[in-house]
C-alpha cells in the first residue's frame, strides 16, 4: 500500500506550555518536572516510529523548540500537513483544548488525531471529538497502512479500523501482552538540547520502549487501565544498534514495568551484553519483578538506576488500591541494588484518602530509613480515571469538571478528608528538604558521581528541586 502513499507530511505537535513549564504529555500521565529535567515525550517517539520511511514525519515541541502556538500554526501553513497528531492532558486542559480548536479552525479538512490522559474519561473524549477525528488509546495500536489513505469521514465512520479508540467502548483493560512492531524509531527528531533525564550520567540521552502499558492494577494510577504491548527483542536490539551509531550513550527504558514479558526482556539484556552495546541506562521497575539473578543481569547490561514504587510506609493499606507488594520484597530489592551499586529512586504518595499527618510523617521517615539514592514525593492527585478522583467526586471534594491538578503541588492540590491542601504542600516540601539535606546522604551522592558531566547534571537537578520545594 505504501507504494501509493498519499500521506506526505505527518506532523506531530507537543503544544507549548503556559509560562514554559516543563510538563510532559503522555497517554498514561502528565507531570511537571520536579527538577531541571525535561523528559522526551516517549509516546510521541513511538508514534513517529509507527510510520514507514516513505512518510515525511515532522515533530514540533513547543517547549523544547521554543515555539509559541502562533509560530507552530504559521509553520503548519508552510508544511501543508496531511495528518496532524497532538496531545491533550488534564494538567493543561484549557491550554491544550484551545490549541486543538485553533488547529481545526486553520485546517478544516486535515485529519487530526489526539491522545492524552484525560481521554480515559468518556465526557472529555466526546468534547475533543467535536474537533479531532480520532483518539489514540495506544501508540502501538495505530494501523498506519490504513491511516495513510484515510479521510476525516473514514476516521469518524470506523475508528477501530485505524487502531483508534471508539469513545463509546472506553479504553481496553485486558492485561495479556501482545507483540507490536515499529517501522523505525526516528530518534533524530527527538535529540533536542532541552531534553534532560534526571538520573542520567550523560546529558545526551534517548528513550526506548521494550513494552508499553502495565500489567498491574493499582487504581490510583491510570496505567492500570491501559492495554499492554511489547516489542520483540531483535527489533529492540536493532534500535539500540542505531542509537549506538548515533553516538547516544545514555538510555531511558520507558517501560512502565520493566521486565514484562520476562523472556523477551531477558533476550534484550543478553543481546546488549553479547553485542557489547555499552549504554548507561535507567528504568521504572516494579518490585514484584525482582529477583537477584534478573537484577544482576540488568546491571551487567549497563543499568545504573531503578525507579520503583514504594508509595507508603503502610504497604498493607495499599491493598485497597490493588497494590500488593510485600515489604520484604521491596527491602530485598534495595539491598541487592546497593550491593550491585545500582541507584534506587523510590516514589512515595503523600495524603492518600484517610491518611493523617502522622501517617504522612511516617512515610517520610520510612523514606529516610531505606538505603535509597533518590526519593520522589508526590501529593495524592485526582488523576483522570483514578480511584482517588472517583472517591473525591463522591465525597463532594471535587467536581467532575475540575482540572489542572498535579502531584508536585505547584498547580492545584486536592485536600484529603484529613489534611488541607496547604498542609499537604507543606508536608511535601518538608519531605524534600529533610530527605536531601542529610550530611550522610550528601556524602553518598558524592561518592557515586562518575564524571564532571554527571556532577553538573546532579547539581542542576538539586538546585531546581529545592527551588520548587520552597
Amino acid at each position: 500500500m505504501f507504494n501509493n502513499i498519499f500521506m506526505n507530511n505527518v506532523i506531530l505537535i507537543n503544544p507549548p506550555t503556559p509560562d514554559r513549564k516543563k510538563i510532559i504529555r503522555n497517554t498514561g500521565c502528565a507531570s511537571e518536572s520536579k527538577g531541571n529535567y525535561l523528559l522526551q515525550p516517549y509516546d510521541f517517539l513511538l508514534i513517529a516510529g509507527m510510520f514507514p520511511s516513505v512518510c515525511n514525519v515532522h515533530y514540533l515541541d513547543g517547549l523544547a523548540d521554543n515555539l509559541s502556538q502562533e509560530e507552530i500554526l504559521s509553520d503548519l501553513i508552510v508544511k501543508k500537513p496531511s495528518l496532524i497528531i497532538t496531545a491533550i492532558v488534564d494538567r493543561l486542559w484549557d491550554n491544550d483544548f484551545s490549541f486543538l480548536i485553533k488547529l481545526r479552525t486553520q485546517h478544516p479538512q486535515t485529519p487530526i488525531l489526539i491522545f492524552g490522559d484525560i481521554l480515559v474519561e468518556k465526557k472529555y473524549c466526546e468534547e475533543v471529538l467535536q474537533y479531532a477525528d480520532g483518539v489514540i488509546a495506544s501508540p502501538l495500536e495505530l494501523n498506519t497502512e490504513e491511516l495513510a489513505l484515510a479521510t476525516r469521514e473514514n476516521l469518524k465512520a470506523d475508528p477501530s479500523r485505524y487502531g483508534l479508540k471508539n469513545v463509546h467502548s472506553g479504553l481496553p483493560v485486558g492485561k495479556k501482552s501482545s507483540a507490536r512492531k515499529l517501522y523505525r524509531p526516528r530518534h533524530e527528531l527527538f535529540l533536542k538540547n532541552l531534553y534532560r533525564f534526571p538520573f542520567a550520567t550523560f546529558k545526551n540521552y534517548s528513550t526506548v520502549n521494550i513494552s508499553w502499558g502495565c500489567p498491574y492494577s493499582c487504581s490510583y494510577c491510570l496505567a492500570s487501565q491501559l492495554p499492554s504491548y511489547y516489542r520483540e527483542a531483535e527489533e529492540v536490539l536493532g534500535e539500540l544498534r542505531e542509537l549506538s551509531n548515533l553516538g547516544v550513550r545514555e538510555i531511558y527504558f520507558a517501560d512502565l514495568s520493566f521486565g514484562i514479558p520476562y523472556a523477551n526482556t531477558r533476550k534484550v539484556l543478553e543481546g546488549m551484553i553479547n553485542e557489547k552495546l555499552y549504554f548507561h541506562w535507567s528504568t521504572y521497575f516494579h518490585p514484584n519483578q525482582y529477583s537477584e539473578e534478573f537484577l544482576t543481569l540488568m546491571k551487567n547490561a549497563g543499568c545504573h538506576t531503578l525507579i520503583i514504587g514504594v508509595e507508603s510506609y503502610n504497604l498493607a493499606s495499599l491493598e485497597k488500591y490493588g497494590r500488593t507488594t510485600p515489604k520484604e520484597k521491596i527491602e530485598d530489592l534495595i539491598k541487592c541494588a546497593n550491593r550491585l551499586k545500582i541507584n534506587i529512586c523510590a516514589d512515595f504518595i503523600l495524603g492518600l484518602p484517610n491518611e493523617s499527618k502522622e501517617d504522612v510523617l511516617k512515610t517520610i521517615a520510612y523514606a529516610k530509613e531505606l538505603n535509597i539514592d533518590y526519593a520522589s514525593f508526590n501529593i495524592a492527585a485526582p488523576l483522570p480515571g483514578s480511584s482517588i478522583k472517583r472517591m473525591a467526586i463522591e465525597e463532594k471534594r471535587l467536581s467532575e469538571d475540575d482540572h489542572h491538578y498535579d502531584s508536585m503541588g505547584k498547580s492545584k492540590v486536592l485536600s484529603s478528608n484529613l489534611l488541607s491542601n496547604e498542609e499537604l504542600v507543606e508536608l511535601k516540601n518538608y519531605a524534600v528538604r529533610s530527605f536531601y539535606l542529610r550530611p550522610g546522604y550528601l556524602m553518598k551522592r558524592l561518592s557515586r558521581l562518575r564524571s564532571w558531566e554527571h556532577f553538573l547534571i546532579q547539581w542542576e537537578e538539586m538546585i531546581q528541586l529545592f527551588r520548587k520545594a520552597s
